[in-house]
């Protein structure tokens, strides 16, 4: 890919990036193969520890995390008392459940 950047400013204005229909075609490939290559990745891992899976519904309590196990809304596997994975997707249905629509 054959770029030309504009860096004169560098106080925070605008710059361009110019380039070729050809290598803006095979940038937006690239970008679009990390994206699915990353969501392939995060698919694969369906189990998810306390600090996981409260990142991923964004939350800060544990005790919010344990309300969502005791009412069912969330999966677990109970390894040991002291191990509990988290299931990945039972927290995206979760979450798309919560989803609101927008007017």
């Amino acid at each position: 890919m054959d770029f030309n950047f504009d860096t004169k400013n560098q106080s925070g204005h605008v710059q361009y990036i110019i380039m070729g229909t050809s290598d803006f075609y095979q940038l937006i490939e690239e970008v679009y193969q990390r994206i699915a290559a990353r969501q392939k990745q995060e698919q694969a891992i369906s189990w998810l520890t306390k600090k996981q899976a409260m990142e991923l519904l964004h939350i800060k309590s544990p005790t919010t995390l344990r309300l969502l196990v005791d009412e069912g809304k969330i999966t677990v596997s109970r390894i040991s008392s002291k191990k509990i994975y988290y299931c990945r997707n039972s927290i995206l249905k979760y979450l798309e459940k919560k989803k609101e629509e927008v007017f």
